[in-house]
């Protein structure tokens, strides 16, 4: 086995061991408690809740329904197809890094997805993002190779990845345009590519439906920030994840080492070399820069979970910066540098609750069992999916007045940073107060039954978000 095979193995070894380690230990988040109600149901009900409660196409939710008949639905067993996509893509990245430049470059973009924060954060997570990282990796791969060898084998791979990645994620759709306009540069190729491109069309025409429908799902919201504050979270999640690392500045110094990458690209490279490292640069860039040009025209989609397939083709580009024969030994000084700051905040995650998912699977063991009829209120209000996980015995209040002796909220914080919770209504008091990384949790009870109404109790909010209710029969 040569030095390159056996460091790609060490790297895919590591890979495996951030996704894979741990995989079980932060409980289901909201998006994931969505995708646990999908596999939960017959294969035949899974249409109707895409339709009426997702916001991506189906081929994710099928792989997952069919991968949890073997590994279960606990958090390990369905996070466990997403952690086993995340490892494969950085073999696809290794050949990606290769076909830009060198082994090298390949090694160094291998290195960086296996350590990378953002992508070991989706890759434990029950959702379609890193399959379709994998998948639009595998077009990135296969339009390169059709670029220096237009041959049939090439074209047809990268057809049939272009359909897969479309038919798991909408935003695939950007990775697929960029590529599509490169590969019809060539006159000779055009007739070959517009057909290739015939069964990525068929798929997206027979999602349109499906994505009309899904429009107003509440899931597609990307928040109340402003273009521009969530242009910065961005950029700041696809270098350091969802909540950053341990300790302030890791964010700003991995932006210089990516910046600085580009620099000595600039001063170092051949026209040759510049030409091919800005390929998958233009592709990242256009996968980033067509969703927020929409975003301003006003069809507003544009988050980091969604630009997910913009990361490989981003860093395939510094990774053949750092990697150029002319600019070593600093490039890969460079690459150490970035690689070991992304593995510090990936081990940071896994050790630290802050920096974790909200933890719903705590807070449902915080509330107990009930000892009388309570009402439960949750912020945000959708929190009654991840929290009926865990304490499936909720259900909806019986009617729009009733009596109840206790009231419990569980706020959804960081570090424990919530307003004080008052009571919310008149004759309750406070009991206790739980303040866990993650959320916040009041007990309020009252010396006898008291009558509370739906709209006070909703109207109730600790937080900015809309705070949603629940009842729970003494058991």
């Amino acid at each position: 086995m040569s030095s390159s095979r056996r460091a790609l193995a060490a790297i895919v070894v590591l890979a495996a061991a951030l996704r894979f380690a741990g995989i079980g230990e932060q409980s289901f988040w909201l998006d994931e408690a969505f995708t646990k109600r999908i596999v939960d149901h017959g294969l035949g009900d899974m249409p109707d809740l895409i339709r009426g409660g997702e916001n991506t196409p189906p081929l994710y939710y099928v792989l997952a329904w069919a991968w949890t008949h073997v590994f279960g639905a606990c958090e390990p067993g369905l996070r466990s197809l997403s952690a086993l996509a995340g490892t494969a893509t950085v073999p696809v990245a290794y050949l990606i890094g290769r076909q830009v430049a060198s082994r090298a470059a390949g090694l160094v973009l291998a290195g960086l997805v296996a350590v990378s924060p953002f992508l070991v954060w989706y890759s434990q997570e029950s959702r379609s993002y890193a399959l379709v990282v994998l998948l639009a990796s595998l077009t990135l791969l296969y339009a390169l190779r059709f670029g220096d060898e237009p041959s049939r084998r090439n074209l047809v791979s990268w057809s049939v990845a272009a359909a897969l990645a479309l038919a798991t994620h909408y935003f695939a759709a950007f990775v697929v345009a960029a590529e599509v306009a490169w590969m019809l540069r060539r006159p000779a190729d055009r007739r070959r590519v517009a057909l290739a491109c015939i069964p990525m069309l068929v798929v997206g025409l027979a999602l349109v439906p499906l994505a009309l429908d899904q429009r107003h799902n509440g899931g597609a919201q990307v928040g109340s920030a402003s273009i521009a504050s969530r242009t910065g979270s961005t950029a700041k999640e696809l270098l350091v994840g969802k909540y950053g690392g341990p300790v302030r500045g890791i964010g700003p110094l991995c932006a210089l080492l990516v910046a600085a990458a580009l620099a000595l690209a600039f001063a170092r490279a051949t026209p040759e070399q510049r030409r091919r490292l800005a390929l998958p640069l233009a592709i990242g860039a256009a996968v980033l820069l067509m969703p927020l040009a929409l975003a301003v025209a006003g069809v507003d989609y544009f988050a980091a979970r969604y630009v997910a397939v913009a990361w490989v083709p981003l860093f395939a580009g510094v990774a053949a910066a750092l990697a150029l024969p002319r600019a070593r030994p600093a490039g890969l000084a460079l690459a150490a540098a970035l690689g070991a700051l992304f593995l510090v905040v990936s081990v940071s995650v896994a050790l630290t609750p802050r920096l974790q998912r909200d933890d719903w699977r705590s807070a449902a063991a915080a509330l107990g069992r009930p000892r009388t009829e309570r009402v439960i209120l949750v912020s945000p209000d959708v929190g009654f999916v991840p929290l009926r996980v865990y304490e499936p015995e909720i259900e909806a209040p019986p009617g729009p007045r009733f009596p109840v002796r206790e009231i419990d909220a569980i706020v959804m914080t960081r570090d424990g940073r919530a307003p004080p919770l008052t009571p919310p209504a008149p004759g309750f008091r406070v009991l206790a107060t739980d303040r866990d990384p993650t959320y916040v949790l009041a007990r309020f009870v009252s010396a006898r039954p008291r009558q509370v109404t739906i709209a006070a109790l909703a109207a109730r909010r600790y937080t900015p978000d809309p705070t949603g209710l629940v009842y729970e029969r003494a058991r």
